[in-house]
């Protein structure tokens, strides 16, 4: 019994360490010469082992899964996935993503379903892990803008954390600095939560994202919105936020050409700004997709793809920075309304509350602009952010016990 549970606190050490430390995919080596892996990775197949070889010794052999809506939307996603490594030029790297951006993230999800089970809180270690994650990018950013630790040359007048642009470090940020928001203005004002707030919130200042500034101002004023109006539900929206931001983007680019610059050098950038750059993106995304419309370009080849396709701006960028054009080129149209059926069935739930939802409803917003996925931590934040909100939604659902809630002044659920 005592081995049993020393296994169990290894693993949700790991748990934690490959959340806190999920930024640092970016350490990489290879085993054999043939064997690419990084860090992440690592820690997430040694966890896996490791409550793979827990799951034996309990003799357990059953898995929480998330309800079963969620779980066939879920399914046809990993679906859209297998396909998208086919649809590939290249296979094996397209083998390779899959396994990092969906694959590993999925298993890691069941994880923490799985050991959600126990009594221990398994959705608080992921919290845990997701805070200290954005407290040590948060101080790294910081740095940065004082010219210390500077990672990628062309982002040191912005803070960008290990990555090669700010943005990608507002995608991580931007959800921490929101849920930390809700909790000050829903009560939660002792001096450690004000001040983890001015932290992050400092640092995703100083990544100059636009799309984060948006994503953050929009969700921000929706958290203040319900927490002086309770009566009002949020529900209806967040579906209008998604539904009316996938359709005007999708109105919007299918009419780009009328607000793409004409007659420049696409391969002259001194003098493009980055919304013109996402303009001519977008345009070169469209005739690629027209050529591809179910299937996409795979996990691997839409810079392939662009590079014969561009129009006013020719830089191979490996993907087309809004969220839409991001899952139909990568996985195709069934991968992209799987993810938008989750985001509705997600943002539909009654027994979960706004705080729950927040990573979503941000990472949409900022998403219409950039890049939410198909990056290894963001990949593997999004399905975690999902494990927290299933297991609440479990447990409210009483399918498990206890549950970890977040309250206003007054006991009173949001």
């Amino acid at each position: 019994m005592f081995a049993k549970s020393r296994l169990l606190a290894v693993i949700y050490g790991l748990i934690f360490f490959t959340i806190a430390l999920a930024p640092l995919y970016v350490i990489r080596w290879t085993y054999f010469s043939s064997f690419p892996t990084t860090l992440l990775e690592t820690l997430i197949l040694l966890t896996t082992f490791l409550w793979f070889i827990y799951k034996l010794k309990q003799k357990d052999f059953k898995l929480t899964l998330p309800p079963k809506r969620f779980s066939i939307v879920i399914g046809l996603f990993f679906v859209a996935g297998v396909i998208s490594i086919f649809s590939s030029f290249d296979l094996i790297l397209g083998l390779g993503r899959f396994r990092a951006f969906i694959l590993e993230p999925l298993v890691f999800m069941l994880i923490l379903l799985d050991l959600a089970k126990s009594k221990k809180y398994v959705e608080k270690i992921a919290c845990m892990g997701l805070f200290t994650a954005g407290i040590w990018l948060s101080l790294l950013g910081i740095l940065q803008k004082l010219g210390v630790g500077i990672v990628t040359a062309d982002q040191a007048y912005r803070a960008h954390g290990v990555y090669n642009s700010g943005n990608q470090l507002a995608h991580v940020l931007g959800p921490l600095v929101l849920i930390q928001f809700y909790r000050l203005v829903n009560g939660k004002r002792k001096t450690v939560d004000i001040v983890l707030l001015l932290v992050l919130f400092t640092s995703f200042l100083l990544t100059d994202s636009l799309g984060g500034f948006i994503g953050l101002i929009v969700v921000g004023l929706l958290i203040i919105l319900f927490a002086k109006f309770h009566k009002i539900s949020h529900i209806p929206i967040l579906k209008v936020i998604l539904i009316g931001g996938t359709l005007g983007f999708l109105l919007f680019w299918w009419q780009i050409s009328a607000f793409t610059p004409k007659h420049i050098n696409p391969w002259d950038r001194k003098n493009k700004s980055t919304t013109t750059v996402r303009l001519c993106l977008w345009e070169g995304t469209k005739n690629v997709l027209k050529k591809n419309p179910l299937f996409g370009t795979g996990l691997v080849g839409f810079s392939k793809q662009y590079s014969k396709n561009y129009t006013c701006d020719a830089e191979g960028l490996e993907e087309p920075d809004n969220i839409i054009l991001l899952f139909w080129t990568k996985t195709g149209i069934l991968g992209l309304m799987s993810i938008l059926v989750l985001l509705f069935m997600i943002f539909s739930t009654k027994e979960v509350s706004l705080v729950y939802k927040i990573p979503f409803v941000y990472e949409f917003i900022h998403g219409l602009v950039d890049v939410p996925y198909f990056k290894n931590d963001l990949s593997l934040y999004w399905w975690v952010f999902f494990a927290v909100f299933t297991v609440t939604y479990l447990k409210r659902r009483k399918i498990l016990k206890g549950v970890m809630t977040l309250k206003r002044r007054g006991n009173a659920q949001v």
